[in-house]
């Protein structure tokens, strides 16, 4: 049995794009939900649906890999998305929830973004 850093044994994976299957602790997967929530909640700013799909229509393709949005899949699992929100500056480095400071990532960039940062 592998546990966490924590000492948890409850794991999944995921597979990033290049094939690669990441292993990831859901009790602490769980946790950081739940402090990005706190912290999305508390953030100055805040930004309309409207106003973030005016600024999607800004963007041909995903400014991150450069892939046309029709031509990324559908994530796994129930939710069914391309497109995510991104903080250009982190909400945990300071970054506002206003739409100055959100642009538009396929979800596998963004993912990979939230993965490498510590």
């Amino acid at each position: 049995m592998t546990l966490c850093g924590k000492g948890h044994d409850n794991w999944s994976t995921w597979t990033s794009t290049d094939g690669t299957v990441h292993k990831y602790c859901k009790i602490c997967r769980r946790e950081r939900a739940r402090k990005y929530s706190e912290r999305k909640k508390n953030a100055k700013g805040s930004h309309t649906e409207k106003e973030f799909l005016e600024k999607l229509r800004q963007y041909e393709r995903c400014p991150s890999c450069n892939r046309k949005w029709e031509d990324i899949p559908n994530s796994k699992g129930n939710a069914r998305y391309k497109i995510t929100e991104d903080h250009i500056i982190p909400l945990l480095k300071g970054g506002t929830n206003d739409i100055d400071n959100i642009q538009p990532l396929c979800y596998q960039c963004n993912f990979q973004k939230g993965y490498s940062v510590k």
